[in-house]
């Protein structure tokens, strides 16, 4: 059993893929938060789904999201291979909907 196998098997938040091309609706980590990045859109569609009048709120709650999937990664990297990944090459998929 991989690393990556034996991380997805803690759930989804810590399952990682090693394809050489990234599935469709992938990008680089560092694209999302590029100028002209989705992460404004993102944060655009956890405002509307939490009916917050701020950005500041929305952005605040995508960031946690965010954070949870990465560190998900790493920490769970961690405890079942005794190492952490390299995400400077990371791709990522941002949810389609809810915050």
């Amino acid at each position: 059993m991989t690393a990556a196998d034996r991380l997805a098997a803690l759930g989804p938040y810590f399952a990682v893929r090693a394809d050489p091309f990234p599935p469709p609706g992938f990008r680089p980590l560092g694209e999302l938060y590029g100028a002209g990045g989705p992460l404004a859109a993102r944060i655009a569609e956890v405002a509307r789904v939490l009916g917050a009048a701020e950005l500041r709120v929305a952005a605040s709650t995508a960031h946690l999201g965010l954070a949870a999937r990465l560190w998900s990664v790493a920490l769970g990297a961690a405890v079942v291979a005794g190492r952490v990944p390299d995400l400077a090459g990371a791709w990522f998929a941002l949810p389609a909907q809810g915050p």
